[in-house]
């Protein structure tokens, strides 16, 4: 524990570089699981922990960061640098190479609601003149897949491939909220909270409520939970058969509205692309 602690003094445990992270305790839960390849869940495990926010990391590092021993490391910082997924610049450490990118243009490339999402995004950026995105629920986050272009305002909370906690997030709330009760408790029950700002929701109780105010209204308002300036509204996308796939946002960012002013101007317009989009989408669209 003590060693968790100083790496997050160190900047290295945030809850923003540990989305989308695979720790090396969630890997040893499949000890039992004689068709489980550990040496490939370390790799990944390794590859995960390489974060934007730290250019360059050390072996030390990376081991703080994945819990996992120096010597399994190593072997797979040594194994993705000699494939291209990484590189080494010496003195520094170890950082990423363009390579991973084919991972994201993959996915990207082969998935319907991504594609069929962008024309309707940039409508919908168009007539609100703000930022827009779709998002998933993936594990504990929410994952953006889509962000419209042609918006005025450039919101890197919105890029394609970014990862935010669903527990403080709008379209994370109305994810949350079409999940069966007992996925949601299983989500209650491990959710992690860090708070980006004084107003981050940091409670069990707080998340349940802004679940259940987005289920009985079908739209999730937040203000200041991820940044000081900061607001922002989103509606479920659901496919043909009425099943949640998705969630659209519009975000505000540098000044703060209230949930009234919110839902006044963007949430007709909001609903209108969720619905366009909901009707394009097939079935298993994800």
């Amino acid at each position: 524990m003590a060693k968790r602690r100083r790496g997050a003094e160190r900047g290295e445990g945030t809850s923003e570089e540990r989305s989308g992270s695979l720790p090396g305790e969630s890997i040893e839960q499949y000890r039992g699981d004689r068709d489980f390849v550990f040496a490939l869940a370390r790799g990944f495990s390794v590859l995960l922990s390489l974060s934007t926010t730290r250019r360059h990391m050390t072996i030390s590092q990376v081991a703080r960061r994945t819990g996992l021993p120096r010597p399994s490391v190593r072997r797979s910082l040594h194994t993705l640098e000699r494939i291209g997924f990484a590189a080494s610049d010496g003195a520094h450490g170890f950082y990423l190479r363009p390579r991973v990118l084919s991972f994201s243009h993959t996915y990207l490339s082969a998935s319907p609601m991504a594609l069929l999402a962008q024309p309707v995004l940039d409508r919908l950026s168009s007539a609100t003149q703000q930022a827009c995105a779709l998002a998933v629920l993936d594990g504990d986050d929410v994952a953006y897949l889509a962000r419209s272009l042609s918006s005025p305002i450039i919101a890197p909370q919105l890029n394609v491939g970014r990862r935010q906690p669903a527990y403080c997030t709008s379209v994370g709330h109305v994810l949350l909220a079409s999940l069966p009760a007992a996925p949601l408790r299983r989500y209650l029950a491990g959710v992690r909270f860090y708070p980006f700002t004084a107003h981050t929701i940091r409670s069990i109780g707080e998340v349940q409520n802004a679940v259940d105010k987005a289920r009985a209204t079908g739209f999730a308002y937040v203000s200041r939970q991820t940044g000081p300036d900061l607001c922002s509204l989103a509606v479920p996308v659901c496919d043909r058969d009425g099943a949640c796939v998705a969630g659209i946002n519009v975000i505000v960012h540098g000044t703060v509205l209230s949930a009234t002013q919110m839902t006044g101007r963007f949430l007709p317009a909001l609903q209108r692309a969720a619905e366009s989009l909901g009707r394009e989408l097939p079935s298993n669209a994800c």
